[in-house]
């Protein structure tokens, strides 16, 4: 079955070895020190890592999202936006889900490396959406991985996810140094819960 639990002070999400695994981490709301925990305009920064990469491989870190897991696609929320890394698939892409269904808004090449430590910046701010994904032991780049614009969603929670597609092993993704800070105010503080 599916892991969702922290390890070594990392947050860790496994998908089993069979089709369709999934694991998934949501901002807590329920939590007293959240009152709520959604956010209009925000940046969402972590790092990523995959142990191995294949199967399909999938990693989304969530913004104005619902706050609600699809029944189907259980690591989709049911709205909001995500910057999809597809480890497997060698891009980065930003993606929307409206009433469950995902929509690839913006996308680029990148190629992952198993067991290498990636940094990302993920913004929301008015209609603008913009994401940088770099590797850990190089400098943040200058320019936005990907950008695009969207009006549908204006505010939200955070949540992670990751999933395979058709997977043969077992496959661990690693997120660590959450941080979501509001655009114009100090950092705000989030408790997150796991589900699988």
């Amino acid at each position: 079955s599916a892991v969702a639990d922290v390890q070594s002070g990392s947050g860790h999400l496994q998908m089993p070895a069979s089709s369709n695994g999934w694991a998934r981490a949501a901002d807590d709301a329920t939590s007293p020190r959240n009152a709520g925990s959604t956010h209009q305009d925000a940046e969402l920064t972590a790092t990523v890592k995959a142990t191995t990469i294949g199967g399909g491989l999938a990693t989304r870190l969530w913004m104005r999202a619902s706050g609600a897991w699809n029944g189907t696609n259980q690591f989709l929320q049911q709205d909001g936006y995500a910057l999809r890394l597809n480890q497997a698939g060698s891009t980065v892409a930003i993606v929307e889900t409206v009433g469950g269904a995902e929509t690839q808004l913006t996308s680029t090449s990148f190629t992952f490396s198993a067991g290498a430590t990636y940094k990302v910046r993920f913004q929301t701010v008015g209609t603008t959406l913009r994401a940088k994904v770099w590797n850990s032991t190089g400098s943040e780049p200058g320019s936005w991985t990907v950008t695009t614009t969207d009006a549908t969603r204006t505010s939200g929670t955070t949540a992670v996810s990751a999933n395979t597609a058709t997977n043969s092993a077992v496959r661990d993704v690693y997120i660590d140094d959450v941080a979501i800070t509001p655009a114009t105010s100090a950092l705000a503080s989030t408790t997150w819960s796991t589900s699988r």
